[in-house]
Formats: C-alpha cells, sequence, structure tokens
C-alpha cells in the first residue's frame, strides 16, 4: 500500500519537506480501510491494499495473494484472481493474470475490455489512463492507447513523462526534449536537453547546464540561467542568486519580486511560503509580497494545507500546527506530522511509534493504533494493523 511520511532532503542546496512514498506491504500487516470518522470500516482482512478510486479499491487477499477489488463496504465485487491489479482510473484497471504474462484492463464489472500485445506498458502510473489515453511500450518506443485499446499514437518516442500537464507532455526523441499534446501531435520541437511538466503555463527546460523557463508556444520567456529547476506555484518561483548566494521568488516574467535575502525557501501554498533568513536559523513565512507574516520560529516546517502548516519546535522535536498568524493551534506533542486532507491529519507517537488521525482542532479520531496510513480518498484512507 501507499505510506506517505514527513521527510527532510536537500535538492540543489534547498532543504525540503517532502512526503515520501512506499508501496511495501509487510507480512506482519494487514490492511483494512477507515473513514473520515476514525471509525474501522472494513476490517484489516488483506495482505496488500491500495486507495479508493472510483468507488472500487484493489486489495490482495491472504490466502493465495492474488488481487482482486473490493467496494466501499468492503465486499468483494471482482474476485481475486489476479496476479497483480491497479486502481480505477477512467473507469479501467490495469491487471496481469499471470506473473510474466501481458497485461490487460478490466471494467468495474471484472469483465477484460482491452488485451494487451505488449510484454511492458511502462510503469504502474503510466498505465492509468488520463484524458482518455494510457501509454503503451513497443519495440522500445512509447505511444498511446485510447479506451478502447486502439493505438493513437504510435509508439515512436524514447520516452513520454505521464501524466500529462496542461494539456502537453515532455517527451524524448533522438536524444533531446520537447512536448507534445494528447493527440501525440508534436507542439515543440526536441531541442532541450531536459523539459519538465508545465505549472502556471511555464515549464522548466534545461540547455546545457542551466535551466530556463518556456510557455506552452515553446518560447523562452525567462532565458536559461538557474542552476536547478522548480515548479512555479501560486505565480512565483523559488530562485537562487549566484551573486550573494541566496534565495529569493521571481514572477512569469522573470523578474525577481522578492529580493534574495534568504538561505533557504519554499514553495508558495495558501499564500504563503516557508523561508530562513539565516543559515541554520528557525523558519517562518512570508506572504506573495515578501512580507514576513510568521516570524521565524520553527525548527522545522511544512507547507500550508486546509488553513494549518506542520512545525516543529526546536526544544524537544516535536511537531504540532501553526495557523496563518503563527499562533500554535495544535501544541506540539507528535512524532511526525502530516498535511491536513479532507479535514484530517495522520500523525505518530513517539512512544510505540503508532499512527492516528486528528481533525482540525487537533482532537483524536482515530487513536494512533496504526503500523501505516494512507490519505483520505473518496471519504477512506488504506491503515495497516500489526497481524496478531
Amino acid at each position: 500500500m501507499w505510506t506517505y511520511r514527513l521527510s527532510l532532503m536537500s535538492v540543489c542546496g534547498l532543504l525540503l519537506l517532502i512526503i515520501a512514498v512506499t508501496g511495501l506491504a509487510s507480512a506482519e500487516e494487514k490492511y483494512g480501510y477507515v473513514d473520515t470518522t476514525g471509525k474501522l470500516v472494513i476490517p484489516p482482512l488483506f495482505r496488500s491494499a491500495e486507495p479508493f478510486s472510483e468507488g472500487l479499491a484493489a486489495i490482495q487477499t491472504e490466502t493465495d495473494g492474488k488481487w482482486g477489488y473490493i467496494d466501499k463496504t468492503g465486499t468483494v465485487v471482482i474476485p481475486a484472481e489476479f496476479v497483480t491489479a491497479e486502481s480505477f482510473s477512467e473507469g479501467l484497471a490495469r491487471v496481469r493474470t499471470e506473473a510474466e504474462g501481458e497485461y490487460a484492463y478490466i471494467d468495474k464489472t471484472g469483465k477484460i475490455t482491452i488485451s494487451l500485445h505488449y510484454k511492458t506498458i511502462s510503469n504502474a502510473t503510466g498505465g492509468r489512463f488520463h484524458n482518455g489515453l494510457a501509454r503503451i511500450r513497443e519495440g522500445g518506443k512509447v505511444g498511446f492507447i485510447d479506451t478502447t485499446g486502439k493505438v493513437v499514437v504510435p509508439a515512436q518516442f524514447t520516452n513520454v513523462d505521464w501524466p500529462f500537464s496542461e494539456g502537453l507532455a515532455a517527451m524524448r526523441m533522438d536524444g533531446k526534449r520537447g512536448y507534445i499534446d494528447t493527440t501525440g501531435k508534436v507542439i515543440i520541437s526536441p531541442l532541450f536537453d531536459q523539459a519538465l511538466g508545465f505549472s502556471n503555463g511555464l515549464a522548466p527546460v534545461r540547455i546545457r547546464n542551466k535551466w530556463g523557463y518556456i510557455d506552452r508556444t515553446g518560447e523562452i520567456v525567462i532565458p536559461p540561467q538557474f542552476g536547478c529547476p522548480f515548479s512555479f506555484s501560486e505565480g512565483l518561483v523559488e530562485t537562487f542568486s549566484e551573486d550573494v548566494r541566496k534565495w529569493g521568488y521571481m514572477d512569469k516574467t522573470g523578474t525577481l519580486v522578492i529580493p534574495a535575502v534568504f538561505t533557504s525557501v519554499r514553495p508558495f501554498s495558501e499564500g504563503l511560503a516557508a523561508i530562513q533568513i539565516e543559515k541554520g536559523g528557525k523558519y517562518g513565512y512570508i506572504d506573495t509580497t515578501g512580507r514576513v507574516v510568521i516570524l521565524p520560529s520553527f525548527a522545522r516546517v511544512a507547507g500550508f494545507s486546509e488553513g494549518l502548516a506542520a512545525v516543529q519546535t526546536e526544544t524537544d522535536g516535536r511537531w504540532g500546527y501553526t495557523d496563518k498568524t503563527g499562533t500554535v493551534v495544535i501544541p506540539p506533542k507528535f512524532a511526525t506530522a502530516n498535511s491536513f486532507k479532507a479535514g484530517l491529519a495522520a500523525i505518530q507517537t513517539e512512544t510505540d511509534g503508532k499512527w492516528g488521525y486528528i481533525n482540525r482542532t487537533g482532537k483524536l479520531v482515530a487513536p494512533p493504533q496504526f503500523e501505516e496510513v494512507g490519505t483520505f480518498i473518496d471519504g477512506l484512507a488504506v491503515v495497516a494493523v500489526a497481524a496478531k
């Protein structure tokens, strides 16, 4: 199953708080589902389980390790007869009936609607449909099929990023990167050494060892001059000044609108961004004008989500939550604290490392009892409990 945990990493000298994702199920754990009240509504009976998608979830049985699908009542609606099974997207899910067999797509009745004649079909996320397309790989090249199984974009690209972002996807041909639209038409010729997805109408591209930004026509709007690529968020992007060795923010014209005066910065979320003014110092938050609205007072921080941000105190290393005024509204008492989603956040205790969920007031809605937890999707979250 997917488990989400907060951790820190350094990217091009920028310290980032990220969510690590693992997909390994332990033989000593069983998986079930909780609802947003914290109630275990589907008992932990499965060897592994995926989040719900379009009303169904892929589950792996304890008996023979085969995969099937359950509905939100926990009823098995598609029998466990697959060696692999992925989440539904656009009414279809990719499965395999034999370990070394070919992939196929089933509908929500379990009927095989597309039989593929490809030994491989990209990776797990590439097998999902998005905007009516799914990636295929044939003869070492990547193309696309539609939801009927028809090849609508012949396999011709060395690789194609997935999924499409703002209607375009970066692809590789002849050692260079460009962009295609959802029909497979080359919209931006492969001229770049590296290219990433679009965000806020711009995409980072690399020419030799410098990064810049292009618009959806392929025009370079911010010339290559940066050592690291970052995506725009809320109209701004982090940028590093080689002259002063500090971080600031620029807008989509390439103008430095927030001066480079910070030793560390994070992307904007809900109008605020975490910053560090002095190396090794504490973190605070600025608004989109660059005004410090929450004074640096935290050892580590996350971005705002649903009006709250997880913050860590320097004294004991525990995590709590601050609101946008800088008031710590949920006291720091957790070993780990994830961002809020659908009104709930996963937290981990220091004593036994168990996970539970709190609401936005800090009240426990699901006491710490789980070995692993997921985020809520369609009102349910996957959880793991220790096998007895």
